[in-house]
């Protein structure tokens, strides 16, 4: 009886372990031109709007966008640049030194700061702009109060880390 509970109790955790790590995946910019799959966790909101997509926890503590830099010519111009990108979401932005990372054969600069928002609230970003297919500039910014920052932290890292380029254009 002690081993039908223990594996029972296995298998219930296996389960509830798979539920905490669903995800789902998107294709931007849609189906017929993709330049990159990502995945967010199930519980949060994502909203496609045009060229952009937004996403939120279900808390809406931090806010997390992604878009194609149109009219950036490369990720040296769109470093150069960073302030004007993030300026019509957060004020007084103050940014650290880049910091380059590889995932899935992606380079990324990192960039962290802290700013306003709109409403004149303290708020902590997390900028990476990085080129998913050697040719589209694309920029991930994620911004929140310090501490739902702090609380989000991973769920950044995981969906950043989810980013695949797509080579079948």
């Amino acid at each position: 009886m002690i081993k039908y509970r223990t594996i029972l109790a296995l298998f219930m955790a296996a389960l509830l372990m798979t539920n905490l790590f669903a995800e789902e995946t998107y294709v931007y910019p849609n189906q017929e031109n993709p330049v990159l799959s990502i995945s967010f966790p199930d519980e949060w909101k994502v909203e496609p709007e045009e060229n952009i997509l937004h996403a939120t926890p279900k808390d809406e503590s931090i806010y997390v966008a992604l878009w194609a830099l149109d009219d950036v010519e490369n990720l040296e111009a769109a470093l150069e640049s960073v302030d004007k990108l993030v300026s019509p979401m957060i004020d007084e932005f103050l940014a650290d030194e880049p910091e380059k990372v590889e995932f899935n054969n992606i380079l990324y600069y990192f960039i962290e700061g802290s700013g306003k928002d709109n409403d004149g609230e303290d708020v902590n970003a997390s900028v990476a702009i990085f080129t998913p297919d050697g040719e589209t500039v694309c920029l991930i910014i994620t911004y929140g109060t310090p501490e739902a920052d702090e609380e989000h932290e991973e769920d950044f890292m995981n969906i950043i880390k989810s980013i695949k380029g797509k080579s079948d254009k």
